[in-house]
């Protein structure tokens, strides 16, 4: 019988793709959030009727065009999504 503190190559890898998927989708929703909030912000337009053809472009999803049209104007606009007043640094 193999003790539960002993892990398999395979165990491992998946247990790592497990979490590598669980950061890409949180790094998801924090760029969905962001989108939201622009498009809130500059175009006056709740998320729900945001045309997911024009988020899913090369304008807002490619990462300079994330950067360019959604991440640095809400910077300069000072918008920040709630509860990130605090930068990793402060903890």
């Amino acid at each position: 019988m193999r003790s539960k503190a002993l892990t398999t190559n395979s165990e491992t890898a998946a247990t790592r793709r497990g979490f590598i998927g669980l950061a890409a989708y949180a790094i998801g929703a924090v760029a969905a959030a962001k989108a939201a909030l622009y498009f809130a912000h500059f175009r006056r337009m709740p998320w729900r009727l945001v045309d997911p053809s024009k988020v899913l472009g090369r304008e807002f999803s490619s990462a300079s065009g994330w950067t360019e049209n959604v991440d640095e104007p809400l910077r300069q606009a000072g918008i920040e999504l709630p509860g990130k007043s605090m930068s990793a640094s402060d903890c």
